[in-house]
């Protein structure tokens, strides 16, 4: 599964090591921390949680572990942040989808 971010009535605030996300159909106001929200931000339906990491290092030179990723995945899901569920069950089961992926043949 790729993460995909809900934006739809979304105000977005940027401030020094946080990103203020206004929900405006909810009434809610939610803070992220630097990490969570520049994983947020980067969960546009196109990067795996892997590649993800990778853009937060090369983008923003973030240096977040696999597990910290999968963590403010965890948090967004929480907060109904993300069109997906992202949880420890999900992730083993991402991986397993990865692994299969990998080791089929190439097409002829």
């Amino acid at each position: 599964m790729i993460p995909t971010a809900r934006t739809n009535g979304h105000e977005i605030e940027e401030r020094n090591d946080s990103l203020i996300i206004t929900d405006e159909q909810n009434n809610k106001i939610i803070e992220l921390d630097r990490l969570t929200g520049l994983v947020w931000k980067s969960c546009n339906g196109e990067k795996s949680p892997w590649e993800i990491q990778t853009e937060l290092k090369t983008s923003f030179g973030v240096q977040a572990s696999e597990d910290e990723v999968w963590q403010s995945l965890s948090e967004l899901t929480k907060m109904n942040l993300l069109f997906d569920n992202y949880d420890s069950i999900e992730r083993y089961s991402t991986m397993l989808e990865w692994e299969e992926d990998s080791l089929k043949p190439a097409p002829a």
